[in-house]
């Protein structure tokens, strides 16, 4: 990544924190600085496992696919896995309906195959239809459902 990727993935990752600190307050934060989005992004990006694409449209960030590459060892009840994982997708609000976020999974997904893995995986909260339907669109299908409750 450039220099100074994680202050712009920071920057492009405000509206993404912010509707899901409107959908789930209790999960999510509001007040989060961007310095703060940015450090972690860093520490993040620092070790060889994560990356994150960056969209640049128009001179612009048009936005971005943070991804995680996960090697889970086998055990007694699964086999080992070379997977990638999708973390986050977001595209800038005057940057949207334009295939943005198609492009960034698609080399998401190319990505990942480049570094051994043999499948892909994604999760999104119930109440954002976009990621729904972008992963679906993707060839992506529910395969672990995780119901919660408060206590």
């Amino acid at each position: 990544m450039p220099a100074g990727a994680a202050w712009r993935l920071a920057l492009l990752n405000r509206d993404l924190q912010a509707l899901h600190a409107a959908m789930r307050p209790d999960i999510f934060r509001a007040a989060t600085s961007l310095s703060e989005i940015a450090d972690q992004f860093a520490a993040a990006l620092a070790g060889p496992a994560h990356f994150a694409l960056l969209a640049v449209l128009e001179g612009q960030d048009a936005g971005y696919a943070f991804c995680e590459l996960l090697e889970t060892g086998g055990d007694a009840f699964t086999h080992a896995r070379r997977r990638g994982l999708l973390h986050h997708i977001a595209v800038a609000p005057a940057f949207r309906r334009r295939g943005i976020a198609t492009r960034l999974a698609g080399a998401a997904a190319e990505r990942f195959r480049a570094m051994g893995a043999t499948e892909w995986a994604a999760t999104y909260w119930e109440f954002n239809a976009a990621s729904a339907a972008l992963l679906a669109r993707m060839g992506l299908k529910p395969s672990l459902i995780r119901v919660e409750a408060p206590l």
